[in-house]
């Protein structure tokens, strides 16, 4: 069952496999609807685009199969390297939440192929979740890194700024107090 805390051992589903088997279709579509749609995405090169996608679509697998251990180090990665990576390229945050939405959608509409079966809607579940997961964390690391960033230059700035400020604050005060230099 896709969730559990420790590795449960089963049999790997038709949407694991097919995570697993056709990422290169999935990254083609993927590719198609974010470069159609997301500017700021569209002049990435594939590399740059395509940066931990087989990883995620593998932790994805992993989630829905039950190895929670080794799809927590695909979700970290995601988090990690991709969303900072985005966050370095200036990608903001709406553009990251489409990014991901575009992923989730490519994902559902291929996945209509693949027969209904009572284990396939566990699966498809599944999917959901560790899509969230992941999703989550990303946005929180993305988040967290941009304030930081924030947080610094405000400092960097406020310091830069105190020094001319100050001159100009002594100079007026001296001013005023000595009419005869003006």
């Amino acid at each position: 069952m896709c969730g559990n805390v420790r590795y449960v051992p089963i049999m790997s589903s038709a949407v694991s496999d097919f995570l697993r088997s056709e990422q290169t279709r999935i990254a083609e579509r993927w590719e198609q609807e974010v470069r159609g749609d997301l500017p700021a995405l569209a002049k990435m090169t594939r590399p740059v685009l395509f940066d931990h996608l087989p990883e995620f679509l593998d932790g994805l697998a992993n989630w829905i199969d039950g190895d929670t251990e080794l799809a927590e180090r695909s979700f970290a990665l995601l988090a990690e390297g991709h969303a900072l990576q985005r966050l370095g390229y200036g990608v903001g945050l709406e553009t990251l939440t489409r990014e991901y939405s575009k992923l989730r959608s490519v994902l559902n509409r291929m996945l209509l192929d693949v027969p209904a079966t009572d284990e396939t809607r566990e699966a498809l579940v599944c999917l959901q979740e560790g899509m969230d997961r992941a999703i989550n964390e990303a946005m929180h690391r993305y988040a967290t890194r941009r304030e930081e960033v924030r947080e610094r230059f405000v400092a960097i700035l406020g310091h830069d700024l105190r020094d001319p400020l100050s001159t100009v604050v002594i100079s007026a005060n001296v001013l005023a107090a000595n009419p005869t230099l003006k």
